[in-house]
């Protein structure tokens, strides 16, 4: 799944002022210049409200499709190193995973594009989940390569992450900082491994595999092929987001470092 980003912050808000003593008096209403950014009292906007609400349910429904993925894998054979991800791959309860998956896309594509304001990027969002949906359909059609399913699933324990490190952050005044710590090793951890390793590693190997396929039949006309450019988009979109991710932790890094040098050096002088 992709990423959720927090929305940029709003143009400040105009207030409505009422007479709260007055026995008819209505509650104060601040309301900013677009209505998604009416705030109530508390300082939330309805924005801060729907994606709350879509964290939850994210938090909630995302281990399933997971769940059933880690019970695809013989484990045995998954780490003695003598087997492939493919040989090590059982399709057990694929058809369970597979379900829970596309139930799952389905039903997040559904709330985004009813209340498109839980997000930062509706419309990504939205292609985002309309390309998983025909990319599910891989494995139905070509069962001998479903663990690439089982393989690409993992990136949604990194989505997992991300938003559980969203929720736990809003709520860090009651949140123990060793729990927000362990979260965020996850969710880096993850990121670097699942969306910046495993995901041009599957690319890699689909464009080997259509390559043996093309030189074996001498011919193009192979039905997997369409999904590989469908791979290389979802990668393409983890790169654009590794970007928007790292590139300002890394200039913070190298900002800090040349702070720091010249700190020391003028203190030697």
């Amino acid at each position: 799944m992709a990423p959720r980003d927090r929305l940029s912050e709003s143009p400040p808000p105009t207030e409505r002022h009422d007479d709260v003593n007055s026995p008819t008096s209505t509650p104060i209403v601040i309301k900013s210049v677009k209505s998604f950014c009416k705030v109530n009292i508390s300082g939330e906007t309805e924005a801060d409200i729907a994606r709350d609400r879509h964290d939850i349910f994210n938090i909630v429904a995302l281990p399933i499709p997971v769940f059933f993925m880690l019970l695809n894998w013989d484990y045995g054979r998954f780490f003695s190193w003598e087997y492939s991800a493919a040989e090590s791959w059982t399709a057990k309860y694929f058809m369970e995973m597979w379900a829970a998956t596309m139930l799952y896309f389905a039903a997040d594509l559904t709330w985004v594009a009813r209340v498109p304001i839980c997000v930062k990027s509706p419309g990504v969002i939205i292609k985002h989940h309309l390309a998983a949906l025909v990319y599910l359909w891989g494995p139905i059609i070509w069962p001998n390569h479903s663990w690439f399913m089982g393989v690409i699933i993992s990136v949604e324990v990194n989505t997992w992450f991300l938003i559980a490190r969203r929720v736990l952050y809003k709520r860090r005044e009651i949140i123990p900082q060793f729990a927000m710590d362990v979260v965020s090793v996850g969710f880096y951890v993850s990121w670097i491994v699942v969306r910046i390793i495993v995901f041009p590693l599957i690319l890699y190997i689909m464009l080997v595999m259509a390559h043996e396929r093309i030189t074996t039949t001498n011919s193009w006309m192979h039905g997997e092929l369409p999904f590989i450019p469908l791979h290389g988009f979802f990668c393409l979109l983890n790169l654009k987001w590794s970007h928007d991710l790292f590139k300002p932790i890394i200039k913070r890094w190298l900002c800090k470092n040349n702070s720091d040098s010249k700190h020391s050096i003028s203190k030697g002088l």
